[in-house]
Formats: structure tokens, sequence, C-alpha cells
């Protein structure tokens, strides 16, 4: 029980710190809310995804979204 509201108050801080940087994202309809909220949630942000276009191109963005969990 306390590991699950660890696992909360991580997933909520990660949210927090994440989810404005991806706010160009759902303003101009690149993607939804539920799927910024699961990036940031993640711990990327808008520079992490940047670093990602820049170095791989969107075969780079594409690894990261279907890459399976550990």
């Amino acid at each position: 029980m306390i590991a699950d509201v660890h696992r909360s108050m991580v997933f909520n801080q990660e949210k927090a710190k994440n989810l404005p940087s991806l706010s160009r994202l759902i303003s101009s309809g690149v993607c939804k809310m539920c799927t910024a909220e699961n990036i940031a949630v993640s711990g990327l942000n808008m520079a992490h995804l940047q670093t990602i276009y820049r170095r791989s191109g969107e075969d780079g963005l594409r690894d990261i979204f279907t890459m399976k969990n550990s």
C-alpha cells in the first residue's frame, strides 16, 4: 500500500514537471491531452523529444513511443 502511494506521488510529480512543456503539442493538435500526460509521466518533456528528433528524426520518435517497457 505504501508503495502504491509512493508511485502515485512520483506519477503526479513527473506529470506536473513535464506536462507544461508539452502544451504546444496539445494546442497545435499534434497530440491530445491524454497522450501528452502519458509522455510527461514517462519522464519525457519537449526538450527530450526535440533532442530525439534532432538525433534520429521521425524514426527515433517512433522508436521511443513503441519501445517495450522493461
